[in-house]
């Protein structure tokens, strides 16, 4: 059952990309008329990038080679101009219905309109690509954001405590080692006492090279906070295969919590929850009631919770605060105006109560390596426990 609904998904997933393209691509021929060669070649350009994505990932099925990523990432690279090139087809074709309708062009315009269609098509190709390119390097090159928080002491006998944040890595072909690195570095630079990875560490299966090189990176993470690395699963670790994505953060000297509770240095409760998608992905997972009822409240509680939904239930269980990522903040604008709508809060900071929530916008992407509303982040948490 499950094996036949994939097919269903994806067979879906690939008419709609196939539209999309066909679609975007037409109007791309139609407002390039009269160039002739060059036409032409932007067309065949244009079919290439489409069929690079979905090729080089059924290619990887059965070898992953330098072509296979550089088909991926291509195409990877495309799926952002896509997603823009459709927005600015419909709109022109709302406005071509629109002079139909109400007749604002000029005769003069509607006699040869090819000249300003072509102009209009090259301009902001080259506008696009600028946007791609310079997204690509707030994708990849993440930044260290520090944020200061307050949380009742109890009986605690910290006084502060520093976290490294790191969520949505999705390491895997397009997100490699390099940007791997880079994570590396800003955690050190953060100099945190705890390491908290907050879901989809993984984009997909990890094959020996990846899981060789993963493991050693986060080892290197390992050996920087004196009270551990710990990691909670999201969407993508089930996705990529749940059993082996927890036994390569092991390997990585990685503590996974899945629904459970882990008193560190008797100073604070740390709770990882499993995440929603295990309720339909076989497993289940407990309520955060459950979760916290053998757990000592007489001390401060952290939750890593990978997707930020239901806020309240953090609010109604007194937890001191929750860190999620899962959104990217939409990734793509306008798409986190969209996201406004689904989250309570998609990136940053929220204080419902007495929890705080703080959800990161990623330290890696999903897709299209490639931000237009946002910068790629590790996040520096400092946390003074006060009376």
């Amino acid at each position: 059952m499950k094996h036949s609904s994939m097919i269903i998904a994806v067979t879906i997933a690939l008419i709609v990309y196939a539209a999309m393209n066909y679609y975007c691509i037409k109007r791309s021929a139609q407002a390039l008329t009269g160039l002739g060669v060059f036409k032409t070649a932007i067309i065949c350009a244009l079919v290439f990038l489409a069929v690079a994505f979905p090729l080089g990932r059924i290619a990887e099925l059965y070898v992953k080679n330098t072509l296979t990523r550089l088909l991926v990432v291509a195409g990877s690279l495309y799926l952002a101009a896509m997603f823009y090139m459709v927005i600015v087809a419909l709109l022109a074709d709302c406005v071509r219905l629109a002079d139909r309708l109400f007749h604002f062009f000029p005769s003069s315009f509607l006699a040869d309109p090819n000249p300003f269609l072509r102009a209009t098509w090259l301009a902001l190709a080259g506008l696009l690509c600028i946007t791609i390119v310079v997204g690509n390097h707030l994708a990849t090159h993440p930044r260290l954001c520090c944020l200061d928080l307050s949380v009742a002491r109890k009986s605690s006998p910290l006084n502060e405590l520093t976290i490294a944040v790191v969520s949505d890595i999705h390491f895997g072909t397009v997100v490699g080692e390099k940007q791997m690195n880079r994570i590396v570095l800003l955690v050190k630079q953060a100099n945190p006492d705890l390491v908290l990875l907050v879901g989809d560490i993984f984009d997909e299966d990890v094959d020996d090279c990846q899981r060789m090189a993963i493991v050693a990176l986060l080892k290197e993470i390992a050996r920087v906070p004196p009270l551990g690395v710990y990691a909670v699963t999201g969407n993508h670790e089930y996705y990529s295969g749940l059993a082996k994505a927890v036994s390569v953060l092991g390997e990585g000297s990685v503590t996974v919590l899945q629904d459970s509770v882990a008193l560190i240095n008797q100073a604070f409760n740390l709770v990882g929850r499993k995440d929603l998608t295990a309720q339909r992905m076989g497993g289940g997972r407990k309520s955060l009631h459950e979760l916290l009822e053998s757990s000592d409240r007489a001390l401060p509680c952290i939750l890593m919770d990978h997707q930020p939904f239901h806020l309240e239930e953090a609010e109604n269980n007194k937890v001191d605060v929750q860190f999620s990522g899962h959104t990217h903040h939409g990734q793509l604008f306008p798409l986190n105006l969209f996201y406004r709508w689904i989250y309570e809060t998609s990136w940053g900071y929220v204080k419902k109560g007495e929890t705080q929530v703080v959800v990161s916008c990623g330290a890696g992407t999903w897709g299209p390596p490639v931000r237009t509303n946002s910068i790629s982040e590790v996040l520096k948490i400092r946390m003074k426990f006060v009376d």
